[in-house]
């Protein structure tokens, strides 16, 4: 499937380059041709020790410790639709495994490859977690829970409840999603919600205008969502840009300074001006030495899809 799109996207660059716009057909050529190279040698192994995948832009490594749970989930439109496998690691980090796509059955049935594979890492994964509580493992840092599916997180909250739980260092951490009161009809639109985290049972940090789901949620950070922090108020926010440096989620008011920038190859909770926590790729954050907020901002940060901001805003959606 991956190969067809990108002979595709290159016969549609080559029958361009003969019009005046060669450069944009330069590029589709170029992408094209790169699908069509490395798609044969891309995929997904499985074995004892986790997933290791590899795409036509990315490779990774999953050991099955740190995979929470496999969905099936969906790509296209209204002419097609397939299905594929998307990975969710105990830092919250989606993984959509793109290789292993598959098209819909007739009347929109799932793929049943697609369902089986994602079922047999489900499996694996779970295996690997009995086996790692039989030998008395811990874990460290940040570890999430969705306890709703795909698709429901994605769904605007109507009514209040319970979407997520963290372990943290600093003790477990819940998620109440509820409706919240738009400003503006766009907020109204996008579905602004109300967000609550509990941390140790007690009330400490509240959203009051957040949007869910990918688009929504960038769409609320991107002009800035109002909260408070024991009774403190702050403003939540991202900013992107082409430099690096320029990037950042930020969680300010008085007396408050959360900062996630990108440093190096990988993200950087700054607290204070210091470096409070880092960003340790598919393993998530490590939040030993993290405050209460730096907590419940990491969890957020995760939970709102804000990392997005971080991330290079040419690649970022391969």
């Amino acid at each position: 499937m991956i190969s067809v799109l990108g002979l595709g996207t290159a016969l549609v660059g080559l029958a361009g380059m003969g019009t005046g716009d060669r450069f944009l057909s330069g590029i589709l050529l170029a992408a094209g041709g790169w699908v069509v190279l490395t798609a044969p040698f891309a995929g997904v192994r499985v074995d004892g020790r986790g997933l290791r995948y590899r795409g036509v832009a990315r490779r990774d490594f999953l050991p099955w410790s740190e995979v929470a749970s496999v969905e099936t989930g969906s790509l296209g439109g209204r002419l097609w639709n397939a299905n594929v496998p998307v990975v969710t690691t105990r830092g919250g980090t989606e993984m959509t495994l793109l290789m292993l796509a598959g098209y819909e059955g007739w009347g929109g049935r799932p793929n049943a490859r697609v369902r089986e594979q994602a079922g047999t890492m489900t499996r694996r994964a779970a295996l690997a977690r009995e086996d790692a509580r039989a030998a008395g493992a811990t874990t460290a840092g940040l570890t999430l829970h969705r306890l709703v599916t795909r698709d429901q997180w994605n769904r605007y909250a109507a009514r209040e409840a319970v979407y997520a739980r963290a372990d943290t260092p600093r003790g477990e951490v819940t998620l109440t999603r509820g409706p919240g009161v738009g400003r503006d009809p766009e907020e109204i639109a996008n579905g602004a919600e109300r967000w609550t985290l509990d941390l140790r049972g007690e009330t400490r940090m509240v959203l009051f205008r957040i949007c869910a789901g990918g688009y929504g949620s960038r769409w609320s950070l991107g002009r800035g969502v109002d909260g408070e922090f024991d009774g403190v108020p702050f403003r939540y926010s991202g900013r992107s840009a082409l430099r690096p440096s320029r990037r950042a989620v930020v969680l300010e008011g008085d007396g408050i300074d959360v900062r996630f920038v990108h440093r190096g190859f990988g993200q950087v909770l700054v607290e204070g001006g210091e470096r409070a926590a880092l960003y340790g790729g598919l393993r998530g954050w490590d939040l030993t030495d993290a405050s209460d907020p730096a907590v419940l901002a990491a969890c957020v940060h995760e939970w709102a899809g804000a990392g997005h901001f971080l991330r290079t805003p040419v690649f970022r959606e391969l």
